[in-house]
C-alpha cells in the first residue's frame, strides 16, 4: 500500500509539472505569435534589408512551433520564397524604398530558387533604386545573388568562395552488409539511382553520366549569368574556379567580382550617401520580414486563379499538417478548385523530387479531371521529378526554371530483409501461414523468387502507366518518353530542349500564361492553396503530433533534416518514383 501512494503521488506531482511547463510553453508560444502581427511603418528614404543567411522554402509558413523557436534562439533561419519575390516587387514601386541592400553573403536554396529571387532583384532594378550588396564573405550561392548589385562590398579579409559545383551522395551498402541487413530492389530505368547508396559503394556509369551532365548544366548557367552582370568572361570566372583565386580578396577586386574592400561603418557611411543623409543621422531600414507594403486600392474580381502548391516528398494518405505533399490532400485541394465555378485556372507549383507511385497517380487523375474543365498550367520549383513530373504532365502548359531538377521518370522498389542481423543477434522469428505467401514482406526473411519476379512485373507495370501518362500529356508517344525517361534527371534548359516542358521563367509567368488562356486579362484575384490554417488550430494538431520533431530541434539540436529522412526511411518500403539527390548550391 505504501508503494502504491509513492507511485499515485509521483504520478499526480509529475502531471502537475507537465501541465505548468505546458502553461508557460503556452504562454510563451502566445506572446511570440501576437508580436509576430506588429505593424511596422516604413518610413520615407528607407532602405530594404535583405539578410542572406536564410535557408529559403517554397511558401511563407504559419508554423507556430517554428516561431517559438526563432524568438527564443534568437534566429529567424528560414524565409519563403513567395514572400521575398513579392516584396521585392512591391518595393519597386514603393516611394518609400530608396533601394535594396543585401547582407550575409550567404543563402541556402535551391538553384531554380536562386534564379528566381536573382531574377527578381534584376527586375527591381529596373526601376532606377540601387542595389548594394556587402558581407564578410560571400558563398557561392551569396555571390550568384550578390551579383545583382551595382556595388559588391566585402571586408579585407573576406572571401568569394567560387570552387564550382560537386554533386554527390552517401553510399553505405558496406554498413548494411555488416549490420546483416540486405536490401532487395527492383526498379525500371537505367537511370533510376536512387536505390544505388543501398545496393553500391559507388555511383554507377549512367548515374555518374546524369550527374556530370546536370551538374554542367547548372554551372554553365550560374557563370553565365554571373559573367553578364560583372562583365567578366565565363571562361575567368572558371579560371577562377579551377585555381581557387578566390581565397585572395585582392585579388577578387583585380578580377572585378568585389568592387571594393571596406569594412561595415564604410559600407554604412557608402549608402548614408547614396541616399542623401548625413554621417551622424541613422539609416532608416526595414528588413525583408518587417517590410508591409502600403496597401492599394483594388477592386474585387468574380475571377480567381488558383495557386496550388505542391511542396515536398509524396506520400500516401492523408496528413494533418501543412508539410509535405499527401495523395489524398492535393487531390481534394486540385478536386475543390475544379468544382469551384469561380476559378477560372488553376496554376500547380511544383517543388517536389517525388515519392509514392500510388499517390503521385491519384494526384495525376485530378490534375487531368481539371485540365479538361479550365486551364491548368505547372510553375516548377527547384525539384519537379520523378512523382512530381508525374503530377505535372497533364498541365496544359508546364513553366520551368532553366535550373529546375526535373524528369526522372522511372520506378523503382525496394524492401530490406533483416534475417541476417536477426541470426547475429540471437532472434529467431517463427510463424504460420494460412497461404502460399502470407508471409510476403516480412522484415525477417528475404523475398522469394515469385515475389521478387512478381514485384518486378508490378515495377513494369507502373513503369509503363507512368511514361504512358506522361506521353499522353506532351503529345509524344511512349517510345519518346521512354527515351529520355529511363530514371533520368534534367536541367530545366535541357528539359526544354527535349519537350519534357514548355517554357522557361517563374512563378509569375505561369500565372499569365493561366490567365491569357482563360481570357482573364488583368481582370483576376489569386487565390492561394492549400489555405493555411490559423496559428491556434495548427500549435493545437502541433501538440499532439509534429511538435515532437519540433521540440526535439529546439532541446536536443536534432536537424529538421535529420527528422525528415527518418519519416521518409520509416515509410520508404514499396514502389516509389522518388529522385535520390537533393542539391543546394554553397
Amino acid at each position: 500500500m505504501k508503494q502504491f501512494f509513492i507511485t499515485f503521488f509521483a504520478v499526480i506531482a509529475a502531471f502537475v509539472v507537465l501541465n505548468i511547463f505546458g502553461f508557460f510553453l503556452l504562454m510563451t508560444l502566445m506572446a511570440a505569435l501576437g508580436s509576430m502581427s506588429d505593424s511596422y511603418e516604413v518610413k520615407p528614404n528607407s532602405v530594404l534589408f535583405f539578410d542572406m543567411q536564410k535557408s529559403v522554402v517554397e511558401r511563407a509558413t504559419s508554423d507556430p512551433f517554428a516561431t517559438l523557436s526563432d524568438k527564443l534562439s534568437g534566429n529567424d533561419n528560414s524565409i519563403g520564397l513567395d514572400e521575398i519575390i513579392s516584396k521585392i516587387e512591391s518595393a519597386a514601386t514603393d516611394d518609400n524604398i530608396k533601394g535594396i541592400a543585401l547582407e550575409g553573403g550567404s543563402i541556402s536554396a535551391t538553384p531554380a530558387a536562386l534564379q528566381e529571387i536573382r531574377n527578381s532583384l534584376l527586375k527591381f532594378k529596373e526601376s532606377g533604386k540601387f542595389i548594394y550588396s556587402y558581407a564578410n564573405s560571400y558563398s557561392q550561392s551569396g555571390y550568384y545573388i550578390a551579383s545583382t548589385a551595382d556595388e559588391i562590398m566585402m571586408t579585407p579579409e573576406g572571401l568569394v568562395d567560387i570552387h564550382g559545383l560537386s554533386f554527390g551522395t552517401y553510399f553505405y551498402a558496406n554498413l548494411l552488409k555488416k549490420v546483416g541487413i540486405e536490401p532487395q530492389v527492383i526498379r525500371h530505368g537505367k537511370f533510376k539511382s536512387a536505390v544505388e547508396p543501398a545496393i553500391l559503394n559507388e555511383m554507377s556509369k549512367e548515374s555518374r553520366l546524369q550527374m556530370q551532365t546536370l551538374a554542367n548544366t547548372l554551372w554553365d548557367r550560374i557563370t553565365a549569368d554571373i559573367a553578364a552582370e560583372r562583365g567578366i568572361a565565363a571562361s575567368d570566372i572558371n579560371l577562377i574556379a579551377d585555381s581557387i583565386y578566390s581565397l585572395d580578396s585582392k585579388l577578387m577586386i583585380e578580377k572585378g567580382l568585389v568592387d571594393s574592400l571596406v569594412y561595415r561603418d564604410q559600407y554604412l557611411s557608402f549608402i548614408k550617401n547614396q541616399i542623401g543623409i548625413s554621417e551622424d543621422d541613422d539609416i532608416e531600414s526595414v528588413t525583408i520580414a518587417q517590410y508591409a507594403p502600403a496597401e492599394t486600392e483594388f477592386t474585387l474580381s468574380d475571377n480567381t486563379i488558383a495557386l496550388i502548391y505542391a511542396d515536398g516528398q509524396i506520400f500516401d494518405g492523408s496528413n494533418d499538417g501543412n508539410e509535405d505533399i499527401y495523395g489524398n490532400d492535393l487531390s481534394r485541394t486540385i478536386r475543390e478548385a475544379r468544382r469551384d465555378s469561380t476559378v477560372k485556372a488553376i496554376v500547380l507549383r511544383v517543388n517536389s523530387p517525388g515519392g509514392s507511385a500510388l499517390a503521385s497517380d491519384i494526384i495525376w487523375r485530378e490534375v487531368k479531371l481539371a485540365q479538361e474543365t479550365k486551364p491548368v498550367v505547372v510553375s516548377m520549383g527547384g525539384y519537379a521529378a520523378s512523382g512530381g513530373y508525374y503530377i505535372s504532365c497533364a498541365a496544359d502548359s508546364i513553366v520551368a526554371e532553366a535550373t529546375t531538377l526535373t524528369g526522372s521518370i522511372g520506378v523503382f522498389g525496394l524492401f530490406y530483409t533483416g534475417k541476417e542481423l536477426a541470426d547475429k543477434i540471437g532472434v529467431n522469428v517463427d510463424y504460420v501461414n494460412t497461404n502460399a505467401n502470407s508471409d510476403f514482406g516480412r522484415i525477417d526473411q528475404p523475398l522469394t523468387q515469385y515475389q521478387r519476379a512478381l514485384m518486378q512485373k508490378e515495377v513494369e507495370r507502373t513503369y509503363a502507366t507512368f511514361i504512358s501518362r506522361c506521353a499522353e500529356g506532351r503529345n509524344m508517344t511512349t517510345v519518346q518518353i521512354d527515351s529520355i525517361g529511363q530514371g533520368r534527371v534534367w536541367a530545366g534548359a535541357d528539359a526544354l530542349e527535349l519537350g519534357l516542358v514548355d517554357k522557361l521563367g517563374h512563378l509569375q509567368d505561369a500565372i499569365d500564361i493561366a490567365a491569357n488562356m482563360a481570357n482573364l486579362g488583368d481582370d483576376y484575384d489569386i487565390e492561394t492553396l492549400p489555405e493555411q490554417e490559423d496559428q491556434f488550430t495548427i500549435m493545437m494538431k502541433q501538440l499532439n503530433g509534429n511538435a515532437k520533431a519540433k521540440v526535439a530541434q529546439w532541446l536536443f539540436g536534432i536537424e529538421s533534416t535529420v527528422i525528415e529522412q527518418i519519416k521518409t526511411a520509416r515509410q520508404g518500403s514499396g514502389i516509389k518514383a522518388l529522385m535520390e539527390y537533393n542539391i543546394d548550391i554553397r
